[in-house]
């Protein structure tokens, strides 16, 4: 819903002030600067990842930023483009942050992240999993349970109400 919610804050002002078809279009520059966000973190991640490797590096954001499907489904009126920049958010913040720095605020913070994620569209979910296995497995981590939990409270506190939402409403979560 919340990618939705968001496109709905441009697309009505638009539609009121304007037309239904300048409306949509309005729309989907809204997916297209959410792409272009979510490329900003790519690019700081690439860089986390290929430290020494500036070809590498390029080659590998060209690679994501110029893919034909990413491109055309950013500049339509999809809740893709904001996921991916929810996604690549956290595991910014994450990789910025460091295993071995996380407490328990920084995992609330990271769950409010990957919340926002997973109510944007379900395919972040795998955030959800793979976040706590991280730090958990990470060899230098410093008491990773405190940032585990809180991660996972702040998670559930944020999305769980939309699939309850929908079990009360649908029967299904």
């Amino acid at each position: 819903p919340f990618a939705y919610w968001l496109a709905a804050l441009v697309e009505e002002p638009v539609r009121m002030i304007t037309s239904l078809s300048v409306a949509f279009y309005a729309t989907r520059i809204v997916g297209g600067v959410e792409w272009l966000i979510a490329l900003l973190f790519a690019w700081r991640i690439l860089g986390r990842l290929l430290p020494d490797s500036s070809v590498g590096r390029l080659v590998a954001f060209a690679f994501l930023a110029l893919n034909p499907m990413l491109l055309a489904m950013a500049w339509s009126v999809q809740n893709d483009s904001l996921a991916l920049l929810f996604g690549f958010a956290a595991l910014d913040y994450a990789s910025m942050v460091g295993r071995r720095s996380f407490d328990g605020f920084r995992g609330a913070v990271l769950g409010a992240i990957v919340a926002a994620g997973v109510l944007t569209k379900l395919t972040d979910w795998a955030l959800v999993v793979a976040i706590p296995l991280w730090l958990l497995l990470a060899p230098r981590a410093r008491r990773p349970w405190k940032a585990v939990l809180t991660f996972g409270g702040s998670v559930t506190a944020l999305s769980g109400w939309w699939f309850i939402r929908n079990f009360v409403l649908y029967g299904d979560p």
